[in-house]
């Protein structure tokens, strides 16, 4: 096994910086004078003068106030001198940028390029993404103004746009879902990191290039060229993707009076209508609670005399089942009697965490369920949202970094193939996730089992996350940062 220089690669990607971090701001730059830009970027991997450190994934000895980060788009390399030749090297994809890609991921119609806002359909105008986590905002917004201080002065970048995010109580995003709660599980240097979790641990190399082992046996990434720009560098595909967070509410409520109308009889008096259609759309309760630890009990009836591990508890309509450390640590196991779900009574087949994860239940590419891996980072832009407010004309979203070893073959498979498509089982094949699909009113469909041959379809809703801007990035190493730097 490969040993790890945790000094060379970019913190935040092998493991979060938790929820301490709360505030973030994301700099979108682009190069101003490609030499000062060279010389930030040296000074950077190191931290002289008024130049701050990049945060790497070595373990801290003190935990520091901010950490500081960055990736490069394919115009960017361009920008800040890489040599065409070794540009050529990286894969088209990334070349061709998230405007490229728009629509092998379902960026269309209203969320097509050219209606993404702050500059961000512009690949010339994207070169760089510096951000910044901090424990509170007097902390990012001091670093942000370093760091735009030393730009002026040495003209290195000029900011295209300013990203401001901050995290929601118990994690939660705008939907009202907890988040952050699947990750892959990695082995670093001969330690796991990351929750229990029933699937198998991702290689190294499903996230970072280099000599390391991949999802796919006996398959290696494409590195560019010279490696010393690659190695322990990986993919970001980082996408503003802003959340209709009225109509989704007004969709569950609507959902969930056609489920009393048409099946009045099926629900638990402790059960909230809304929350167990806002459950089936996502795979989890909104409290994080996955169905599938429900499986001995159909979560719409008192649960069976003799359960092992006793009634259910309900909490703002919500079953409070096992422990909160062990929310990921499950599977949808199809050989296994006890655990059998191939019908999605407990965990629809279209819902949005088995379309994004099938884990090992059936499905037709039969190889691929554990092959894309995706580290996700992410925080909540925007006030929350108050019902009893309604539409206060506020925008609202997640400001997303889905990361990654290949842009194709996992980021942009599970979009195309699974998100949209569903071209893993023919039940949902022709639908798209309703959480965050390309969903048409037309068109639109999911389907809730709700056992005795009894289905509840819900139809006519559009789209509910549209993107508004999405980049392409490279998450470069520290090695590959100073070869940057001397490129000329």
């Amino acid at each position: 096994m490969t040993r790890l220089d945790l000094a060379d690669v970019q913190g935040n990607l092998l493991r979060g910086y938790g929820t301490g971090k709360r505030y973030v701001r994301h700099l979108i730059v682009t190069v101003k004078r490609a030499r000062a830009a060279r010389a930030f970027l040296h000074d950077a991997t190191v931290g002289t003068g008024a130049v701050p450190a990049i945060t790497t994934a070595e373990p801290w000895a003190e935990r520091p106030a901010t950490c500081l980060n960055v990736g490069i788009s394919a115009t960017g390399l361009q920008a800040l001198g890489l040599a065409s030749a070794s540009l050529a090297t990286f894969p088209a994809e990334f070349r061709e940028g998230a405007v490229g890609r728009a629509l092998k991921v379902g960026d269309v119609e209203q969320s097509e390029p050219r209606n993404w806002r702050d500059g961000l359909g512009d690949p010339d105008k994207v070169h760089a993404m510096w951000t910044i986590f901090a424990d509170t905002e007097e902390a990012r917004d001091a670093l942000a103004a370093e760091l735009e201080a030393e730009w002026r002065r040495s003209g290195a970048f000029s900011v295209t746009t300013r990203l401001d995010g901050a995290g929601l109580d118990e994690d939660r995003v705008h939907f009202g879902y907890r988040d952050s709660i699947s990750q892959p599980r990695f082995e670093v240097n001969g330690e796991l990191i990351g929750r229990a979790d029933a699937q198998p641990v991702a290689p190294v190399g499903a996230l970072l290039l280099g000599p390391y082992e991949t999802t796919f046996p006996d398959v290696a990434w494409r590195i560019p060229e010279p490696s010393a720009i690659a190695i322990n560098g990986c993919y970001n595909a980082f996408r503003i993707l802003e959340q209709d967070v009225v109509g989704f509410e007004e969709f569950l409520q609507q959902s969930a009076r056609q489920l009393l109308d048409e099946y009045p009889e099926i629900m638990h008096p402790e059960v909230d209508p809304v929350e167990f259609i806002a459950a089936k759309l996502m795979g989890r309760w909104r409290n994080g609670v996955p169905l599938s630890f429900a499986r001995e009990h159909t979560l719409m009836q008192r649960a069976r005399p003799g359960h092992p591990e006793g009634p259910v508890h309900y909490v703002d309509g919500m079953p409070v089942l096992g422990d909160l450390d062990d929310l990921n640590d499950f599977d949808y196991p199809d050989e296994v009697d006890n655990f059998d779900d191939f019908d999605g009574t407990m965990c629809p087949i279209g819902a949005h965490i088995r379309r994004g994860n099938p884990r090992s239940s059936r499905i037709v590419q039969r190889s691929a369920n554990h092959t894309r891996p995706i580290v996700r980072r992410g925080v909540p832009y925007g006030p929350k949202y108050d019902p009893a407010t309604g539409d206060d004309g506020e925008r609202r979203g997640l400001l997303g970094s889905f990361l990654c070893a290949d842009l194709a073959a996992q980021y942009e498979a599970v979009m195309y193939d699974w998100i949209n498509l569903g071209l893993q089982d023919p039940r949902v094949t022709g639908t798209n996730d309703v959480i965050i699909g390309a969903n048409h009113e037309r068109t639109s469909s999911f389907e809730i089992p709700l056992g005795e041959g009894r289905t509840l379809t819900l139809r006519g809703f559009g789209r509910f996350t549209h993107t508004v801007g999405a980049v392409y990035l490279f998450c470069p190493s520290m090695t590959a940062l100073r070869y940057l730097a001397r490129q000329s």
